[in-house]
């Protein structure tokens, strides 16, 4: 299968930090607890250079494009309905060069889940220029036309497996 620019990537997650937060969305949500190979790192193909591909995504050193580690576990899907121009692609990127990645989702991840669980309201997201992964790959989306989820709401990776989980490619 051919990647394209635009497809989002979820990488397999692991470490300490996804094994807490996974263990806590399991006891909230059943489809998570189930699931085998839990995604948790979100990015977006940015670009194909040589037969390689770049990659948009949010790490502790900020917003930045990388190459794409093949031989890491993924997946991928097709949300857009198209494939992205590459200079909207890479505006997008220039945009955020280096905003600065965002620790609280961290946090923010473990008070959703209760709050959701016990009261059945969702958390409006913080609307600054800190980015996690997951919310990096949903503001994409929304600017190349096809939102994941409103922008008003923090984003979880739950959120994105549910929104993508028909349109796997790979």
């Amino acid at each position: 299968m051919e990647l394209q620019r635009g497809d989002i990537i979820l990488f397999r997650g692991s470490g300490p930090v996804f094994n807490f937060l996974s263990t806590l969305l399991g006891i909230f949500d059943k489809k998570w607890k189930r699931l085998k190979k839990k995604p948790w790192h979100a990015a977006f193909i940015a670009d194909e250079v040589a037969s390689h591909y770049t990659i948009g995504e949010s790490v502790s050193k900020g917003v930045t494009e990388a190459w794409l580690d093949e031989d890491a576990e993924f997946k991928v899907y097709r949300w857009l309905d198209s494939e992205p121009p590459k200079y909207k692609v890479q505006k997008f990127l220039l945009d955020r060069a280096y905003d600065r990645y965002d620790l609280s989702i961290y946090f923010w991840t473990a008070l959703f889940y209760l709050v959701r669980h016990y009261f059945n309201h969702r958390i409006p997201k913080l609307l600054n220029n800190h980015f996690s992964c997951w919310e990096l790959a949903g503001e994409f989306c929304a600017e190349m036309g096809k939102p994941l989820a409103s922008k008003y709401d923090t984003f979880f990776i739950t959120d994105i497996l549910k929104a993508l989980t028909p349109y796997q490619v790979r």
